[in-house]
């Protein structure tokens, strides 16, 4: 009979080392991040993007464009209460809607 003894001894697997990814959406995170709580923006910003003190150049290239577009940035400490706003139809509804409205017409007439 033969001894099992000669076989390797059992190493620990190696640990993993676990980064943490921003969460779905998030740009850079910095002192005071602000949320994006209006329309998608094709290949500039989406619904409930968050953005490390400002939305960045293409953004602010947009929101000469269409300047209501500003008004649905909030300091990311505000986010819950103008998401409840939004869902229930208050003034951040409106905000979306009417950006809702200029960006398509904006799309329209670049397609013309």
């Amino acid at each position: 009979m033969s001894a099992k003894n000669d076989a390797a001894p059992i190493q620990e697997p190696a640990r993993k080392t676990e980064t943490k990814t921003p969460a779905r959406g998030t740009k850079k995170r910095g002192k005071n991040p602000l949320i994006y709580l209006g329309p998608d923006i094709k290949g500039i910003a989406r619904h409930c993007d968050v953005f490390s003190g400002e939305a960045g150049s293409f953004f602010d290239a947009k929101a000469k464009e269409i300047p209501i577009l500003k008004e649905l940035l909030f300091p990311i400490s505000e986010g819950g209460k103008k998401l409840a706003e939004l869902k229930k139809g208050g003034p951040v509804c409106q905000l979306y809607k009417e950006a809702e409205e200029q960006l398509r017409k904006g799309d329209e007439q670049k397609n013309e």
